[in-house]
């Protein structure tokens, strides 16, 4: 059964759960929270590089990369950049040798070189000879506008590209939620004529500029158009027979592909040059030039048999450069690799439903609470919220890991830490009035650091009346009245106080609770509020601790004129009923009942009539089992029992 102590302490840090949830998911839609939350997903595609290592990337995929070192090699022979095309037509050529599956060229040619027009004609007719190729085609912002130099550029064959552009556009009607355009920069037409497909290359990154979602689809014209990544999946439009959208959702190969607003999130799976081979463009260029000579070129094209090609540049000023997970400048042409590799391999990363995520932090934070409110301890409940919030973590990669969950760390992080807080400062302020409560009760009837230990447990005393075994002492002066007969009343009274007050102190110290005063005498227990097993050892050593503070109290008052005082004590173990009896509205007092009080207090009386100082009964024998020395007197009939008690005394 749940003590009002806990149910209240339950009561605390749910309240606080509930409100700490409350305040962060008013806080979620913030930019800050929303830019953490991202950068713990991108720690956690780092922490997965380190476990899994490269072994889980495509090797099929290979970027060809034209690099600052290409550019230097070729500067006397081509020229800066832009390269005359025929260079690409030379790359195009050599790559068609090795026979991949496909070529997806992360560069734009919107417009013809009119200045080396012999070059374009090199560069087409490669084109038209050469490997299956998707071109990268740009789409224009919604709300840009076209400069008129693009347009005059453009002005000519125009409306012969859209029309050729069209032929790369989904079957499928439009019925997703995709970014819409108003413009495109198509390719050349004589590329489009021999191209199997474009590509979209429009980015789209978060606020603090990492692309992790990047569009799979656009929309222009009313039709719908592949990105760069995902044409290179399908081969172009040769194998829009693999994509389908139902009821709002894209199906690749028959499998469902999370898009968010059109967009897929990127799974990321290192730096560039990590995880796919790349080839720098001089060395396809020096292995054409090997093998139009008859050479052995250094680069075999039968390595990029069966093989995705992706052409782009990670050279200064030329390539378009975008921040990852990884680093703040990944080329453009990784960022297609990684859609690409993310949609071959089905590594698919989705986020939770908002629904879950309210959840997840409604129960970290609540848990957070009920567990710091019944605790009960500063360190402690810091090793709880600390462990706490590495459980969180250690969870959020493990679904991460398994099934590409990126579940909300810094939502139910941040929940646990204000739930922690307000637990602790709600408890601060509860448990604080409740232990002052228990102190102001028990004062005068235990020591201070045992009321103290009574509100740290957390029981509710005030409320609980029990059962229990517990050893009794009474204690009386002999012959007290007589001896006051003739004694100033200040005297008797400064007497007893002195007595009293030294007589408590001993049973304090032995951890007994004074249960009442009654005249000259005291009636005290062992082992209650606090249990403890040793309660009889307690009053055995309480009652000898008596007898010699009452002997140096009677050779101080002997030195002062004063009367000497002497005391019996009687000791019993058994069941009483210990708790707060008395009227809740006027007085009550903590005290213990029963038929083992009765015999403890007939034990008291019988130390005159035999002679002794301190007399205990055989059950309170029985609970020493023999450790401390003891002489038993005999059975005495004991009013109110039956039966006589075994008697025992104490000896020296």
């Amino acid at each position: 059964m749940v003590s009002p102590v806990s149910r209240q302490r339950l009561l605390i840090g749910l309240q606080a759960g509930a409100i700490a949830s409350a305040i962060v998911l008013a806080l979620m839609a913030t930019d800050a929270v929303q830019t953490v939350e991202r950068k713990t997903g991108d720690a956690r595609l780092r922490l997965e590089r380190v476990i899994r290592g490269a072994g889980v990337t495509d090797s099929t995929l290979v970027i060809i990369d034209i690099d600052n070192r290409s550019l230097r090699l070729y500067e006397s022979d081509l020229g800066r950049w832009p390269w005359p095309r025929n260079a690409h037509g030379a790359m195009l050529e050599f790559i068609a040798l090795g026979d991949p599956q496909v070529v997806a060229y992360d560069v734009l040619f919107s417009e013809p070189d009119l200045a080396r027009p012999q070059a374009d004609s090199l560069f087409f007719a490669a084109a038209k000879r050469g490997p299956p190729v998707v071109h990268a085609v740009a789409f224009d912002d919604p709300e840009g506008e076209t400069t008129i130099a693009e347009l005059e550029r453009a002005f000519i064959d125009r409306d012969r590209r859209l029309d050729a552009l069209e032929r790369f556009a989904l079957p499928e009607a439009t019925s997703l939620s995709v970014p819409l355009f108003a413009n495109v920069n198509p390719p050349v037409i004589e590329l489009l004529d021999n191209a199997i497909g474009v590509g979209a290359i429009n980015r789209a990154p978060d606020r603090d500029g990492v692309e992790r979602l990047e569009p799979l689809l656009v929309e222009y014209g009313t039709r719908l158009y592949p990105s760069m990544g995902l044409a290179a999946v399908t081969g172009g439009s040769r194998g829009y027979d693999r994509l389908a959208i139902v009821e709002g959702e894209l199906l690749l190969d028959g499998r469902s592909v999370p898009l968010e607003a059109g967009r897929l999130r990127a799974h990321w799976r290192g730096r560039y040059g990590e995880p796919y081979r790349v080839i720098s463009a001089h060395e396809v260029l020096n292995s054409y030039a090997q093998i139009a000579v008859g050479a052995e070129p250094d680069l075999d094209p039968a390595e990029l048999t069966d093989r995705i090609v992706l052409i782009g540049s990670s050279a200064t000023g030329v390539g378009d450069f975008v921040a990852g997970p990884f680093s703040p400048t990944e080329p453009g042409v990784f960022l297609h690799a990684t859609i690409l590799d993310t949609l071959r391999s089905g590594d698919f990363l989705r986020v939770l439903p908002i629904g879950w995520v309210v959840i997840l932090t409604l129960l970290v934070a609540c848990v957070t609470g009920v567990v710091v409110a019944l605790v009960q301890s500063a360190r402690r409940s810091a090793v709880a919220l600390t462990g706490i919030l590495a459980t969180l973590g250690v969870l959020a990669l493990v679904v991460f890991l398994i099934g590409g969950w990126l579940a909300p760390v810094v939502a139910p992080a941040t929940g646990a830490v204000l739930a922690y807080a307000g637990a602790m400062a709600g408890s601060y302020v509860v448990e604080g009035r409740r232990h002052r409560q228990i102190r102001r009760m028990f004062a005068k009837f235990i020591p201070p650091e045992v009321a103290n230990q009574l509100a740290e447990s957390g029981e509710d005393l005030h409320r609980t009346v029990e059962r229990r075994e517990v050893t009794v002492l009474f204690s009386d002066i002999r012959n007290f009245t007589t001896q006051s007969e003739g004694v100033e009343p200040e005297i008797v009274v400064d007497t007893l106080n002195e007595y009293l007050t030294a007589m408590v102190e001993v049973l304090f110290n032995h951890g007994g609770t004074l249960d009442k005063y009654l005249g000259d005498g005291l009636m005290a227990f062992f082992g209650a509020p606090i249990v403890e097993p040793e309660h009889a050892t307690q009053a055995y050593h309480a009652a000898t601790g008596m007898l010699d503070r009452l002997e140096r109290l009677n050779q101080d008052w002997t030195a002062a004129g004063r009367p000497r005082l002497d005391i019996g004590i009687g000791i019993h173990t058994g069941p009483a009923v210990v708790g707060f009896i008395g009227d809740p509205d006027r007085r009550m007092d903590y005290t213990a009942i029963g038929d083992t009080v009765n015999v403890a207090s007939r034990l008291e009386a019988l130390n005159k009539e035999i002679g002794t100082a301190i007399l205990l009964s055989a059950a309170t024998a029985q609970k020493l089992d023999g450790a401390l020395p003891l002489k038993s007197i005999g059975e005495r009939a004991v009013k109110g029992r039956a039966e006589p008690i075994e008697l025992y005394t104490i000896t020296a």
